[in-house]
């Protein structure tokens, strides 16, 4: 019996839309009218200014490299966007709307404020000191200005007893390592490790992300 092919699927009468473009307000003057200001279209679902935003900042910090010139390992880039999914909502709660270039100054001390009642300075600290890669980004990418400014109420890191081991005990790490006199790589290498994670006080996944390879001679 012979077997009649189904159809061949239409694609769409005409191209979709970019939610990025439409918030960036550069639509095609052809396309047919934009969605409601407040919400952009993305496959069905719908994001909100500030969501389209925090999906565009994480595709820029996908895309870049950190100041020491290596892509952004995941833990930071979800210390970066977690502060910012955090101030949306925050917004949204409060009855808010727009883009996060609302939030200037006075704003962000009573979020702080409120977010400080609620987690301690030690979270309060943190939040701030990551929230600032949004701002920096909206400032590179939209010129908006920061508002991390003097006005700005800063909550300083909270000082404990020091995580780390004791000196005599990095000594001894490093002799028993070869103490830089290691003839196999093994051992080379664990020392160097040891000698870096001294001297550098990267964190750790910035360590072990770190690649082995020879230079080449000229």
């Amino acid at each position: 019996m012979p077997i009649t092919p189904a159809p061949a699927r239409r694609g769409p009468s005409r191209p979709l839309k970019n939610p990025l473009a439409v918030a960036g307000g550069y639509a095609s003057p052809t396309s047919a009218p934009g969605p409601d200001p407040g919400t952009l279209s993305l496959t069905g679902t719908s994001l909100t200014e500030r969501e389209a935003t925090i999906a565009e900042f994480e595709d820029y910090l996908r895309t870049v490299n950190n100041r020491d010139g290596r892509p952004y390992e995941e833990t930071s880039i979800r210390a970066y966007l977690d502060p910012a999914r955090n101030l949306d909502k925050w917004l949204t709660a409060n009855g808010i709307e727009g883009d996060f270039t609302i939030a200037d100054t006075t704003l962000l001390n009573k979020y702080f404020r409120e977010y400080y009642m609620k987690r301690g300075q030690g979270g309060t600290h943190t939040l701030q000191r990551n929230l600032i890669q949004l701002f920096n980004f909206l400032q590179r990418e939209r010129d908006h200005l920061s508002p991390y400014t003097d006005a700005l109420n800063r909550y300083a890191e909270v000082k404990g007893r020091p995580k780390t081991l004791g000196m005599e005990f990095v000594d001894d790490l490093l002799e028993v390592t070869g103490g830089g006199r290691a003839r196999d790589f093994e051992t080379a290498r664990d020392h160097a490790i040891i000698r870096i994670l001294r001297s550098e006080g990267i964190r750790r996944a910035e360590l072990l992300g770190m690649v082995m390879h020879t230079p080449r001679r000229t």
